[in-house]
């Protein structure tokens, strides 16, 4: 296997040499493309392998026919490479003749570096040849097998739209050139499976005891799969917790929110704690799940309500002391009153 930069001249430069030894006629164009993936949408599994498969074909009796075609893919990148688990393995190129499927030895170059679309990426790219000059006419498969995965086989995450790119033109020749150029070079793969995340907010809350914790699930269907996720809840001290949903529906790329509430014990001693763990699982696939924490927190018991209380017998005290005052004054009054008529 060569590895290299993806940039074309080598293969010119051999297929002008070659050609100038076998061309005994003038030019015309021959060869060219049959199909080609551009424009379809391939659906593979997470890890699982997928062909790019091309059909070209040769028809000048006499003449040798060479070809080359190639592709490229980005992938997000973590430090100088691309991201292991959004990226594609190249596993192998073959090509055929239709008719009897007599091999057509082929060559590949593959090449990596920085994308040249973008600069948060990492590109990648791959081109299929043959430049020895193969004598005999025929169309013929050329596939170009890849696999759902990264570096060291981890499978790629599930995903509705990754797409390869056909670059430029595919070459293929005889007595000349043949440069076509796929009208959507995009294929577009999609790599369904199902998958799913969960985030809990905030991340911890305290109240004290005898108080309702209120958080918010978020569940967000991250598969290319429509699913339903049932929704389970594990503590570490056996405080009462519950969610308002016992599960979630959720199309793929949806997102579904629940409430979880947290009660802590009316005993739970001063900055007592607890992690409590939401797990969404799929009900299609039940080793498909995710979850996530957060913490409950026992606060000091605050003290209005005893603070309260006082100041309402306070109030009602002051307010009877007044009543009285004013009940005696009048009484006193009366009491002159009667005594200055007699």
């Amino acid at each position: 296997m060569k590895t290299g930069h993806l940039t074309g001249v080598p293969l010119l430069i051999l297929l002008v040499l070659a050609l100038s030894t076998t061309l005994t006629a003038p030019p015309v164009l021959a060869g060219g493309v049959i199909e080609e993936p551009g424009g379809t949408t391939i659906d593979v599994e997470p890890g699982e392998e997928f062909t790019l498969r091309f059909k070209l074909y040769w028809d000048e009796p006499g003449f040798n026919g060479y070809f080359s075609l190639g592709f490229y893919w980005d992938s997000p990148k973590t430090d100088s490479a691309g991201t292991p688990s959004e990226n594609f393995t190249f596993v192998s190129a073959s090509a055929y003749l239709e008719d009897n499927h007599d091999d057509i030895p082929v060559d590949w170059t593959i090449g990596e570096g920085a994308s040249s679309t973008d600069p948060t990426k990492w590109g990648y790219s791959i081109v299929v040849d043959y430049i020895a000059g193969y004598p005999h006419d025929d169309n013929f498969f050329v596939d170009v097998v890849m696999r759902a995965s990264g570096t060291g086989g981890m499978s790629h995450i599930p995903t509705n739209n990754h797409p390869i790119k056909i670059i430029s033109t595919i070459d293929v020749a005889e007595s000349d050139f043949t440069s076509y150029t796929p009208p959507d070079p995009n294929v577009t793969v999609r790599v369904l499976g199902r998958s799913v995340a969960v985030a809990i907010s905030p991340s911890e809350k305290s109240g004290p005891p005898g108080s309702t914790l209120s958080y918010s699930v978020t569940v967000t269907n991250t598969g290319t799969l429509d699913d339903k996720y049932d929704l389970t809840i594990s503590d570490s001290e056996n405080w009462s917790a519950t969610t308002s949903l016992a599960s979630l529906t959720l199309a793929s790329g949806a997102t579904g929110e629940a409430t979880l509430s947290v009660v802590v014990p009316p005993d739970a001693g001063e900055d007592a704690s607890i992690t409590v763990v939401v797990k969404a699982t799929s009900t299609e696939d039940p080793t498909v799940s995710n979850s996530s924490a957060c913490d409950a927190v026992a606060s000091e018991p605050t003290a209005w309500p005893t603070a309260l209380a006082i100041l309402i017998v306070v109030i009602v005290l002051a307010g009877g002391f007044t009543l009285y005052s004013i009940f005696k004054r009048v009484q006193q009054k009366r009491k002159i009153r009667h005594t200055f008529r007699i």
